[in-house]
């Protein structure tokens, strides 16, 4: 009996870390926040203080941490003009297997699947294929630039999702990201902007 109740326990612990990583189309677009939300409203979504609050108007950026899927991840959001228009995880674990990265990116990608559906695009682009025919290195491959992944599904619940997996001088990042379709162009003309504002 109580072997039962123990994995009825893991197994709702499990449900709750896929409600975190994945949006229902219906109430949210990321976690329980909205896109165009203001920072006053995503704090109070998240309901407790940020790790770190960058205000730099007209950008403002919020972060979090947290444990998602059983992995640790920093949140990020995002605002133009106190609008959200950004999010995303990022992994927070070092592993000396740099192996593991990619399995973390696999069971992410399984589980975006599940809620999104098959993926507009799935990359994996190499730059140096000197470990190409080495998968026990690709890790290794990863965290020298050599070759990145990349998986892309578009016009979802309002929404762009990227998730990659990429790396650089022995250190490797493993993201989702999430943007705003409705603040596609508001985005671009700030960019453009500021570029201009460089001459």
């Amino acid at each position: 009996m109580k072997k039962k109740v123990l994995l009825f326990l893991m197994l709702f612990a499990l449900y709750l870390s896929l409600v975190q990583i994945c949006v229902y189309a219906d109430d949210y677009h990321f976690r329980n926040t909205k896109w165009q939300m203001s920072v006053e409203e995503v704090m109070a979504a998240e309901g407790t203080y940020p790790i770190y609050d960058t205000n730099e108007p007209p950008l403002h950026a919020i972060g979090y941490k947290d444990n998602v899927m059983g992995k640790n991840v920093y949140i990020t959001y995002s605002l133009l003009n106190n609008k959200l228009w950004k999010t995303m995880y990022i992994l927070n674990e070092k592993y000396t297997n740099s192996n593991l990265y990619i399995s973390d990116y696999k069971a992410f990608q399984r589980i975006l699947i599940e809620e999104y559906g098959k993926p507009t695009s799935e990359d994996i682009i190499w730059k140096n294929d000197l470990y190409k025919d080495k998968p026990q290195q690709y890790g290794f491959a990863v965290s020298l630039g050599h070759v990145s992944y990349r998986t892309v599904w578009k016009n979802t619940n309002e929404s762009n999702i990227f998730l990659t997996l990429k790396g650089d001088n022995y250190k490797i990042n493993c993201t989702i990201a999430y943007y705003s379709i409705e603040m596609e162009e508001e985005v671009k003309k700030w960019k453009a902007s500021e570029q201009k504002s460089k001459f």
